[in-house]
């Protein structure tokens, strides 16, 4: 056992190099998946502020248009329902 050599055939360098291969493009493709979520993440946060921005200028006028229509209503001019 001491002066034994290991050999190695060719067909065993070709499973070698197939399976670092498969486990390099599983890696790449992970990390590219993770990347891609980073960047959906972001995009999803951004939608939420333009949401949230959206929908407080929308409380905003609805509140100005209740107003005015009430000084319209004491004024005695007609209103549009809400």
């Amino acid at each position: 056992m001491v002066g034994m050599k290991l050999r190695f055939s060719i067909r065993d360098l070709m499973w070698l190099l197939l399976v670092a291969g498969v486990g390099l493009a599983w890696w790449a493709d992970r990390q590219y998946m993770v990347v891609r979520c980073d960047q959906m993440q972001q995009q999803v946060d951004e939608y939420s502020r333009m949401y949230n921005r959206a929908w407080e200028q929308h409380l905003e006028a609805r509140a100005w248009a209740q107003k005015l229509s009430k000084k319209l209503e004491s004024l005695g001019q007609p209103t549009y329902p809400d």
